[in-house]
């Protein structure tokens, strides 16, 4: 078979152009986007992505925040795992981290903080009209100390300086399967651009 041109494009046998794209599909990309949330009038009381963290599927899940805050002053945002009926994973939150300060000289060298049955993330707190964006890299429990590991990264604008938060974040460990994530404000709501959760198959 000669194949077909379209617009000097020469398709035949499984290839545009010379290139092998018989084998494209949903089930081989290895990086898929799972669900999605964008901003709404007076902001979010929870954004919760259930029963989507399954490692029989994925090897690790990425979660990117962009342009979120809250909507009551001094309060912050809460991130908690939950199992497959939508129950909070409870026990002691841990997180470490470092920050610096851009366009200043503030920084740290490295702290840690915890909570029970949510992480709060550092920089939320203070003037309600800062924005922040966040990525954070989560780590399916694994088989033999049952707890998630995510790795973040974290940018915010507070009183006019600019600073870059990076750190890890360990879950309680728990026999109960990780499968879902739920953020929501210690106060008042949400309010986001878009909230966007991937799944890596490798």
């Amino acid at each position: 078979a000669n194949g077909e041109t379209i617009d000097g494009v020469l398709i035949k046998d499984g290839q545009v152009d010379g290139v092998d794209v018989s084998t494209l599909g949903s089930d081989t990309n290895d990086f898929d986007l799972l669900a999605t949330t964008d901003g709404t009038s007076g902001g979010h009381s929870t954004i919760t992505y259930s029963n989507l963290l399954d490692k029989t599927v994925y090897n690790s899940f990425q979660l990117v925040i962009h342009g979120f805050r809250v909507t009551s002053g001094g309060a912050h945002i809460r991130v908690a795992m939950l199992d497959s009926s939508d129950n909070v994973i409870t026990g002691t939150y841990t997180m470490g981290y470092r920050y610096t300060q851009v366009n200043g000289s503030n920084h740290s060298a490295g702290s840690t903080r915890s909570a029970s049955d949510y992480w709060y993330l550092f920089g939320n707190t203070g003037n309600n009209g800062d924005t922040h964006n966040c990525i954070m890299n989560i780590f399916p429990e694994d088989d033999i100390y049952h707890n998630n590991q995510i790795d973040f990264i974290f940018t915010n604008t507070s009183g006019g300086n600019t600073y870059h938060y990076s750190g890890m974040m360990l879950a309680p460990a728990s026999a109960t399967a990780f499968k879902g994530i739920k953020l929501y404000a210690s106060a008042g709501n949400l309010d986001i651009t878009q909230v966007s959760l991937y799944g890596r198959k490798h």
